[in-house]
């Protein structure tokens, strides 16, 4: 299923198809990611609006709409987040890490609740991996056209793909 993983939803739709297809919910992997947002001085709301809604928002919504449904068969389930090493150290660019400190902490806090529960939580935090996210602004909704930068300032070196 195709969804925007940053409008609620389609993650919503997303979990109904998943019940409707396979009956129940073991497992939630939240992979998804975006860069961009700009450095210092070049952000904007619709820039901010749209990595947060990828990378941190699709994650707290991806949690709330399948946790529940992992929970309800009782018979136990795992939930995996991505947030890579930029949740850890910073370095990649302030809305980029500010999403993926969100996941490691959501992740973190979230641990012990969800394992009285039955449901195991884990974050990965891997380092430089070959992707396509550098290439991430391809799928920028429509939504957010003309509103996000798609240019880089003279000074600012070309990110690394990372996850």
């Amino acid at each position: 299923m195709k969804a925007d993983v940053s409008l609620k939803a389609e993650l919503q739709s997303a979990a109904d198809a998943t019940v409707a297809r396979y009956g129940r919910v073991h497992i939630l992997v939240n992979n998804a990611g975006v860069g961009g947002g700009g450095g210092y001085g070049q952000w904007t709301d619709a820039s901010w609006n749209w990595v947060v809604g990828v990378n941190l928002m699709s994650v707290i919504w991806g949690i709330e709409i399948f946790g529940p449904l992992i929970e309800a068969h009782g018979e136990g389930g795992q939930i995996v987040s991505t947030a890579y090493i930029a949740g850890l150290i910073p370095g990649s660019g302030p809305a980029y890490n500010v999403t993926k400190y969100g996941v490691v902490a959501l992740s973190e806090g979230l641990r012990a609740t969800l394992a009285r529960r039955g449901i195991g939580v884990s974050v990965l935090c891997p380092g430089i991996i070959r992707t396509q996210i550098i290439n991430s602004r391809h799928n920028l909704p429509e939504r957010f056209a003309g509103a996000v930068e798609n240019r880089r300032r003279k000074d600012q070196s070309p990110s690394i793909s990372k996850r």
